[in-house]
């Protein structure tokens, strides 16, 4: 018993010291920081201004006009809805795959409420798919990646 004693100190001393947070060097100040760049996300977010900058001005405009020169997907979500972060990855990866095809956007409905009203948004996920000629095509619920893609596909 008497050996257990010792044995336990330093146990709990090397546990101490190896959680224990490492020191990082100082940079020299004649050597700038470089920041790799990060490239934008596929799935740009979209807030109330930019929505009426670039997709349709719906305070001026009574009947839809799409300004954008290629069909886009707007995924209308929250953060605590589990359905909508579920369907957060599904929408990187076609975003991805359709790069320079189709524009991906997001807005969140709880700090964009003045979209959120004006498209009705009583149930989240909610998609906006909004083809170069014609109305939106709104849908509410989570969906597989192949029903997506299938309604994203007709908007070619």
């Amino acid at each position: 018993m008497k050996n257990l004693f010792p044995i336990c100190c330093l146990m709990a001393a090397l546990w101490l010291f190896s959680c224990a947070p490492t020191d990082k060097k100082a940079q020299p100040a004649d050597e700038p920081e470089t920041a790799a760049a990060t490239p934008a996300p596929a799935v740009q977010p979209l807030t109330t201004e930019a929505f009426i900058r670039d997709i349709f001005d719906f305070r001026n405009e009574p009947q839809w006009k799409y300004k954008g020169s290629l069909p886009c997907v707007i995924d209308i979500y929250t953060d605590w809805c589990r359905p909508c972060q579920m369907m957060a990855p599904v929408m990187d990866k076609l975003a991805e795959e359709y790069k320079g095809k189709i524009n991906f956007y997001k807005v969140n409905a709880d700090t964009e409420l003045e979209l959120a009203r004006y498209f009705n948004i009583q149930a989240i996920p909610c998609f906006l798919f909004c083809p170069t000629e014609g109305v939106p095509e709104k849908t509410v619920g989570g969906m597989s990646e192949e029903q997506l893609r299938q309604i994203i596909d007709n908007l070619q």
